[in-house]
Order: C-alpha cells, then structure tokens, then sequence
C-alpha cells in the first residue's frame, strides 16, 4: 500500500491526509451494518415488556461480549502471542 500512496500523492502533507482518510472509507460499511443490526433485530421483537426486556439483553449481551473481546486481546492474548495473532482474534470477535 506504501507504493500507492505514493505514487498517488506522494510524499508530505497530502500523502498523510490521504492514509488517514482511505482507511475511514473501507470502514464506513462495515461500521455501518455494525450500527444497523440492533435496530434491524429489534424490528422483529413485540413492544411488550417480555419483548423489551429480550431486547435489553440482547443489547447486555453484545455489550458484554465486546468488552470481553477487547480485554482478551489487549491484556491477554498481546501479552502471550504477537501484535498480527492479537489482531485477527479481535477482528473476528
């Protein structure tokens, strides 16, 4: 990737705007569709209390599940194996 920007931009201030503006691009989808699954899930849940109480559990749970990924990768996992190890495991949590 080093050889695009370059030669795309070049070298400078233009060459740094451009690699911290192009990873925001290939991000935007995901982060997305990251945002819309509670809504989207949420749509097939009754608006009774037993199915609002499902919702906030849902909600709990992916939260919970998050932070558990995080500490796993940042504490646990860069500690014992390397940075690229560390990584894939936090992006496919």
């Amino acid at each position: 990737m080093d050889s695009v920007y370059t030669a795309a931009v070049g070298h400078g201030l233009p060459a740094i705007l451009l690699r911290a503006l192009s990873p925001r691009c290939g991000l935007l989808p995901p982060t997305f569709l990251m945002g819309a699954s509670l809504p989207a899930a949420s749509r097939w849940i009754r608006a009774t209390p037993a199915g609002v109480s499902w919702l906030g559990l849902l909600y709990a749970g992916n939260t919970v599940g998050a932070v558990f990924g995080c500490m796993l990768a940042g504490f646990y996992l860069l500690r014992v194996f390397d940075m690229a190890t560390a990584t894939c495991v936090a992006a496919s949590d």
